[in-house]
């Protein structure tokens, strides 16, 4: 129950809850701030799984959207500072170029299909 409680208390506080809120407040425009970074990732997935594995009362559901709607945003981006990578150079200016999908429409496309 620690290693689930610690985590999200003093080094990502945006990963506690299920997400789901903060997932929906997202598509409906508004942005919260590091709802969608590396950091609140790797919290949220440790812990989730730290809860269910010590038997709390808990259901991965909601966590497993966040999660899904995080890699989206990173994916749709190509180059984010956010979940922490830099896609190829032969990636971005080939044929699967990301740079089409670096505004605000298409990374609600990305994170609604993520957290579907």
């Amino acid at each position: 129950v620690f290693l689930a409680a610690y985590p999200v208390a003093y080094f990502a506080p945006a990963a506690g809850g299920s997400g789901v809120p903060d997932v929906m407040a997202y598509l409906n425009g508004i942005d919260v701030p590091r709802v969608f970074d590396l950091r609140t990732f790797l919290v949220k997935f440790v812990s989730t799984m730290c809860a269910v594995a010590s038997g709390l009362p808990v259901g991965p559901e909601g966590p497993m959207i966040h999660l899904g709607a995080t890699i989206a945003a990173g994916l749709s981006q190509g180059d984010t500072g956010a979940l922490g990578f830099t896609t190829p150079r032969w990636i971005t200016d080939g044929a699967v170029s990301f740079r089409r999908f670096r505004n605000d429409k298409d990374k609600r496309d990305f994170v609604t299909a993520g957290a579907a």
